[in-house]
Parts: C-alpha cells; sequence; structure tokens
C-alpha cells in the first residue's frame, strides 16, 4: 500500500475492510460527515422541472425524462437549446460549460495515458472493485435497488452502460472538453441522477416510509457522489492497482486524480477534497469507515453482478473463477460479507497468473516505441467497443444516451438472480439472516492434478486474451485470436488478491 507522508503520535492505525492506513486528525467521523448525506446537486433537480415545465413528457402516465422510447426527450440538447432563455437552464449550461481554473488539459491527458498503459487491470479493478465491491455502501444500494438497474436481467446492459461513460470519457483529452463524447455523457448522467433522485423522493411523499430519507439520507446525495467518484479513482489508484502488484508514481497518481475531478465536476459532484492526492485519500477512507457495512441488499446486487457475468461467450468462466477475483480485489472480509462464495485455491492461482502476465505487459508499455503504443491504444478502444455494441456476445447494440429505463415504483426491490444457463453450478443459502453462496459441486480430481491443470489452462487463457486486448498481437499465431475475448477477460478481474 501507499503510506501516508506524515504519521504523528496521535496518528491511529486501522485495517478498514482490507485497506491499512492511518486515521489522522484530518480524517472525519460519520457524524462530521453526515450532513453531506441532505445535500446534493439542486441546480440539476430544479433544471429537470424546468425542462418539464418548457417540454413537457409526451406520455400521459409518469415517466421519467430519461425513460426508452422514440418519443422520449433529449434533456441534453433541450438544456442546450433553452440556456439562453431560461434563467436556471442557463445556470446549468454556464456551470457545465465553464472550465475551472483549476483544469489542466494536459495533466487530463496524462491521467488518461495512465488508463491505457494499465487499461486491463482498471477495467477489472473498476468492475469487481467500483462496482461488486461498492455494493458494500448500504445507504448507496437502496437506491440502486429501487431503480431495478442491477435486477439479473438487466445487470449486464447497466454495467456495458457504466463502461462505455467510462471510454467516452478516457477516450482522448477532446472527448472530455465542451462539446466532446465523453463530457456531453457525464452532462446527461447528472441529469439521469436528478432524475432518480426527483422520482424517489416523490415516491417517498406519496408513500411515507417507501425510502427512508433521514436514516439513508437524500437519494444521490453529496456524500454518495463523492463515495461513487472515489471508488472510480482513490480506491483504484490505492486499492485496486496494488492488490494486482501495480503502484503508479506519484505524477500518475495527480494526473489520474485531475481527470476525475474534472468528471465529477461535470457529474455535479463536489471535488474540492480531490486537490491533492493525501486529501483525497483521506476522503475516501473517511466515507469507507462511514458507509461500508454491507447489507442483504448489498448482497443481492453484488451476486447478481457475479451471476450475470458467468459463463457468458466466449470462456464462459465459472462463477467460481469470478469469486477469486472478487476475493482478490476485494480482500476476504469484504467479499464474504457481500455473501460471495469463498473460491478454492486453485482458482485464485489461475488470477494470480493473470495478474503476473498483465504486470508484465503494463509494465513493458513505456519502453514500446510511440507507434506501438498508439497500436495497442487504438486496438483497446476498438476491442472494448466491440464488447459494448456487439450484440453477438451480449452488447448493447447502439450507444446509449443514459436514459433512465429502470423506473422506480412501489413495491419494486431488486431481487437476486440465477443464471438461468447454469442451474447446478450454485445454489443460494441463507444462514442466520445473511446470504451465503456456496458450491454444490465438488472437484473429484487430487488438488495437485488440479492446480497443475488450472494454472496452465489460466496461463494460456491470460497470455492470448491479454496481449490480443493490449494490441500486442505482432507475431503470426496471435493474429486468428477473436477480437472480443476482453469480455471474458473483464469477467476474470478480482483472482489476483486472494493470492497476496
Amino acid at each position: 500500500m501507499y503510506p501516508h507522508s506524515h504519521m504523528s503520535e496521535s496518528d491511529d492505525f486501522r485495517t478498514v475492510w482490507g485497506h491499512d492506513f492511518y486515521w489522522t486528525s484530518k480524517h472525519k467521523t460519520a457524524p462530521e460527515i453526515a450532513h453531506l448525506l441532505y445535500s446534493y446537486d439542486k441546480l440539476a433537480t430544479d433544471a429537470l422541472d424546468r425542462l418539464d415545465e418548457i417540454s413537457p413528457p409526451t406520455s400521459k402516465a409518469w415517466r421519467c425524462p430519461h425513460g426508452a422510447g422514440d418519443n422520449q426527450r433529449d434533456l441534453y440538447v433541450l438544456l442546450q437549446k433553452y440556456a439562453d432563455s431560461d434563467e436556471v437552464l442557463g445556470q446549468l449550461w454556464e456551470e457545465a460549460s465553464t472550465v475551472p481554473e483549476w483544469v489542466d488539459w494536459e495533466q487530463i491527458e496524462r491521467g488518461q495515458r495512465v488508463v491505457y498503459q494499465y487499461s486491463a487491470q482498471i477495467l477489472l479493478g473498476l468492475l469487481y472493485k467500483s462496482l461488486l465491491g461498492g455494493m458494500g455502501a448500504y445507504r448507496v444500494v437502496e437506491t440502486l435497488s429501487r431503480t431495478g438497474g442491477f435486477g439479473v436481467r438487466v445487470t449486464r446492459r447497466r454495467l456495458l452502460e457504466t463502461l462505455q461513460h467510462f471510454m467516452e470519457v478516457v477516450e482522448d483529452v477532446d472527448a472530455v472538453k465542451p462539446g466532446g463524447k465523453g463530457y456531453v455523457s457525464s452532462v446527461r448522467v447528472r441529469l439521469l441522477h436528478a432524475a432518480v433522485r426527483r422520482r424517489l423522493m416523490q415516491l417517498e411523499h406519496e408513500r411515507p416510509g417507501y425510502f427512508d430519507m433521514d436514516k439513508w439520507g437524500v437519494p444521490i446525495n453529496d456524500l454518495h457522489s463523492i463515495g461513487t467518484i472515489s471508488v472510480y479513482s482513490v480506491a483504484i489508484i490505492y486499492m485496486a492497482l496494488p492488490r494486482q502488484g501495480i503502484y503508479l508514481t506519484d505524477q500518475q497518481i495527480t494526473d489520474y486524480l485531475a481527470l476525475w475531478r474534472w468528471v465529477g465536476y461535470l457529474l455535479g459532484t463536489p471535488v474540492d477534497w480531490m486537490a491533492t492526492p493525501a486529501q483525497a485519500k483521506v476522503m475516501m477512507e473517511s466515507v469507507m469507515t462511514s458507509e461500508m457495512a454491507p447489507s442483504a441488499n448489498s448482497c443481492i446486487l453484488a451476486n447478481n453482478i457475479l451471476t450475470v457475468e458467468a459463463r457468458i461467450p466466449p470462456l464462459h468462466a465459472p462463477r467460481e473463477l469470478l469469486a477469486a477475483q472478487a476475493y482478490q480485489l476485494n480482500g476476504d472480509d469484504l467479499a464474504g460479507a457481500l455473501g460471495i462464495e469463498k473460491p478454492r485455491w486453485h482458482y485464485r492461482a489461475i488470477v494470480w497468473v493473470q495478474c503476473v502476465v498483465l504486470y508484465w505487459l503494463s509494465y513493458s508499455y513505456p519502453w514500446l516505441p510511440t507507434d506501438m503504443q498508439r497500436s495497442r491504444d487504438r486496438k483497446f478502444k476498438s476491442f472494448a467497443h466491440f464488447m459494448i455494441h456487439s450484440k453477438k456476445i451480449g452488447g448493447i447494440g447502439e450507444s446509449t444516451k443514459f436514459q433512465f429505463q429502470y423506473l422506480p415504483r412501489i413495491g419494486m426491490l431488486t431481487e437476486l438472480g440465477h443464471h438461468p444457463e447454469d442451474p447446478e453450478e450454485e445454489e443460494a443459502v441463507s444462514t442466520s439472516g445473511t446470504l451465503r453462496l456456496m458450491t454444490r459441486r465438488q472437484s473429484k480430481m487430487p488438488i495437485r492434478a488440479v492446480l497443475v491443470v488450472g494454472t496452465i489452462v489460466g496461463a494460456v487463457v491470460a497470455v492470448v486474451s491479454l496481449a490480443r486486448l493490449v494490441g500486442s498481437s505482432s507475431s503470426g499465431w496471435l493474429r486468428g485470436v477473436p477480437r472480443h475475448l476482453l469480455s471474458s477477460v473483464m469477467a476474470q478481474t478480482h483472482l489476483v488478491q486472494s493470492l497476496a
């Protein structure tokens, strides 16, 4: 782990969900940050109300303005169109269009370069640490479970939509400048969050107790928005990457945080805490200490992610392999608290091999000629684009405009799903109110044989998949590898840390 640069006698060493750090006077206790549970992006919510007045939804029934369908409004286009004629819309447009003085485009571009050097590890970190591990935030999942967006039938689409936003943000520096693809997507997501928040607050008003704001805070509040940006940035730097053997330089840390500080600003999130790496790390640790306490809903949503990623083409990776990756990137305590079955040790060995291969490929990147680096970058973008959009492997087809397709309503909560094509692999077992998943079938092979075979297969899969991922397919035998093997790599991220 990256050590604190300053430790005093008053500092308190702590371990929170596998993350070791020193609690200092700069950290904030739960009561000290509790006020952020009740503040939120009011400007975006007010702008949404104004858009309803200017251009009402066409459906007579209540429907979120981001709902799917040909007749649904494009709120970004409407915001841009009426910004000059409406005061509230003008305020939002001006805020989103004004580049703060702390933004350095060259620094942000360097932050994007960090992603391309460690592309596989960061993508795996986003899936298993940021998304799956983030389900341990017990208040956040109360919002997610009410949208239905992480139900087993739609979770894969939700994950691909998240990947689309990420890829648009890191495509190049022009993509995150005003008017760029990543910029537009971020503003759309900001309006989407406002729509979700408003809908949940309306339902709580209609049916008191539907969403307990005294207990959970306002839906998509400032604290949880800060936490979301934190798991995409700070947690990747100080948790996900080190658990895969990767330690960024001080310059890389500063640059990567600068990228996400700007994205957070576009999303309407308070970002002053990201001014320095030290401040950002302190905030992440404060939020993690306050908010991470997996609940029953946390277990359901986390396990749904594994369920939909298991046995998907092209490699049809078993769920236990995905579970091993979850343990590697989150640690045994958090993964266990999320109700994820503990994988057998030979699956963890496969993850270790994957980490070694990725480590070598990533650290060789700076030594490559510039044209080879650019070639790898292009192939990575093309591969990710293929995975997002190809319906042959379960992609979403056309790029999403981040419409609100998962409408919260009274009586709807996300339920635990089971893979329809593999009913025998796992069974859900409830023990003392805690969700536990146990593997039904146990291997009868001698453990040494399993380890040898599993490690060899894992090494071959990792080398082939990851070599194609980074584009290092200059040798002829790699040219025939299917380009969509990246999907399996994304589905296998977190086996690495379990061997650490």
